[in-house]
């Protein structure tokens, strides 16, 4: 399993999922800064996921993409 999954798994947990995820993969991509590795990763990941999970990852990619509100951008 991979610290994505990890994170993901851990994320669920928790009142809103999306915005804690978000928090991890923010933390991860200010240590490594490849943004597109960050991206490959989780749509990589997605083929594994519940639908709950993979929707929390695809509001997390919204948020690198950028479609979302500017403050909520990573």
């Amino acid at each position: 399993m991979t610290d994505l999954q990890i994170e993901l798994q851990s994320s669920m947990l928790g009142a809103n999922p999306a915005l804690a995820f978000r928090a991890y993969v923010e933390a991860r991509l200010l240590q490594f800064g490849d943004r597109t590795a960050l991206i490959d990763q989780l749509e990589r990941l997605r083929c594994d996921l519940t639908e709950r999970e993979e929707d929390v990852v695809l509001e997390v990619l919204d948020f690198l993409h950028g479609w979302c509100r500017p403050e909520f951008k990573l």
